[in-house]
């Protein structure tokens, strides 16, 4: 029994925790009535300890209506509160199981919640848990909610790791000193693209601005006709509109969730994939008679490095996956498809060129620009508290102190944490091999 309560399992804590949560709710919604019902109260601040005489009986104790994100912030000024990031209690339990510190942290957590409520600490606001669980849950989750749902930072993160992750099972169809292609088949017919490449003599803000902004990219991207911003800020995303014309075939047409990330290495991450907007109703206006693509990942990671000479190497991995649609045969869309990547890289390439020539100070010019989405998306966030960030980080594992992301001064593990460092830097083994980009 002893060993049980010093050694809790996942299912044990989590029980713990939501216990928690639960009286955290009823209090509250005790506080709530107790306030509402009585007019001689008024705005007297009621006790939280409630001796179960004003309780609903029709009230259970199960109730899951309110969620600890929805709770107010405690603590009066919500504009002071501090910016932590819980780990995702997955990631803490991949290890194998509680450590013996850990497990006294979340035990000593759930004690003084039980203990004090709700005032025990500070309102913080805290990373939320990722909305997919990998990659494959990713892919295959119902499109008509994800067209529903701006891009998440969880989704950042998986395409930093499908950057990272090795050829086994995928077919390398293009592999020259320039550029590497690989494909591999999916569940709905069409094929998933990663490409890595090698620009030298580009700047990264040059390829990130000709890329990013529409009207720059029309003039040098040769399949694109027309490509407008729909709505600026969706939770932290973009919504675009692409309009494709290619010759013998029906225009085909892209309405997207994009969302851009400056690291604090200095890549820079794009997402983006299919959307809905009541603006651009599909098959209605401007949209009449083109085909909507069905863009499951378009994925760019771009990073800047340098030659022997000092000279700017511009680094590229990009990941694909569309459905074109209409009656264009699958098997001739797989040929074709491998090509795109080095024909486009090449186009972009050549496009960046002509900008730096007639732009000498162009990193100088494109600073502020780029700059701007190094910002922390309020969307990413919760309410939460400061105990709870506590528990997480014992839970968490520890950061190697190599990583100078994580590892402050000093080498203790940090309590407070970025956004881009939480995102997975790019392994040192791999500074010599082609970098990925990803493509609309």
């Amino acid at each position: 029994m002893a060993h049980a309560q010093q050694f809790p399992t996942f299912g044990e804590s989590r029980v713990m925790e939501c216990m928690v949560y639960a009286d955290h709710a009823r209090e509250r919604r005790l506080q709530q009535k107790i306030t509402s019902a009585d007019p001689e109260v008024g705005h007297k601040s009621p006790s939280i300890h409630d001796d179960g005489s004003n309780r609903d009986p029709e009230e259970g104790d199960d109730s899951d209506d309110e969620k600890v994100e929805n709770y107010q912030l405690w603590g009066g000024d919500t504009s002071s509160s501090k910016i932590l990031m819980v780990p995702s209690r997955e990631a803490s339990f991949s290890s194998g199981g509680l450590g013996v510190a850990a497990a006294d942290a979340a035990a000593a957590a759930a004690a003084a919640a039980a203990a004090d409520g709700p005032e025990r600490s500070k309102s913080v606001k805290v990373l939320r848990k990722p909305f997919f669980k990998d990659w494959n849950d990713f892919m295959d989750f119902d499109l008509t909610f994800k067209k529903k749902m701006p891009i998440t930072c969880s989704e950042l993160t998986l395409l930093l790791e499908k950057e990272q992750e090795d050829l086994t099972n995928w077919d390398v169809c293009v592999d020259r000193k320039e550029i590497r292609v690989a494909k591999v088949q999916t569940g709905t017919g069409c094929i998933t693209l990663r490409a890595w490449a090698t620009v030298p003599g580009i700047n990264v803000y040059v390829a990130f601005y000709l890329f990013y902004n529409l009207d720059e990219r029309v003039k040098w991207d040769k399949v694109l006709e027309n490509g407008k911003l729909v709505e600026a800020n969706m939770q932290g995303s973009e919504v675009i509109y692409c309009l494709m014309k290619i010759p013998g075939v029906t225009n085909r047409e892209f309405l997207q969730y994009r969302r851009a990330f400056l690291r604090e290495d200095g890549s820079i991450v794009i997402v983006l994939r299919s959307a809905e907007h009541l603006d651009m109703p599909e098959g209605k206006g401007e949209c009449k008679g083109n085909i909507r693509v069905e863009s499951f990942i378009s994925g760019y990671v771009l990073r800047q490095s340098y030659d022997d000479q000092g000279k700017p190497v511009l680094q590229i991995f990009l990941m694909s996956c569309a459905d074109i649609k209409g009656l264009v045969p699958k098997w001739i869309i797989n040929f074709v498809a491998p090509k795109k990547p080095a024909e486009w890289v090449d186009t972009l390439h050549k496009a960046c060129q002509v900008y730096q020539d007639a732009h000498p100070r162009c990193e100088d010019e494109l600073r502020e620009y780029v700059q701007r989405f190094r910002k922390e998306n309020p969307f990413d966030y919760e309410a939460g508290y400061e105990a709870d960030v506590v528990e997480a980080t014992a839970l968490a594992p520890q950061p190697k102190e190599s990583d100078p992301a994580l590892a402050p001064a000093g080498g203790n593990p940090p309590r407070l944490v970025s956004l881009a460092a939480l995102l997975p830097q790019r392994r040192s083994e791999d500074t010599t091999s082609p970098s990925p980009l990803l493509q609309l």
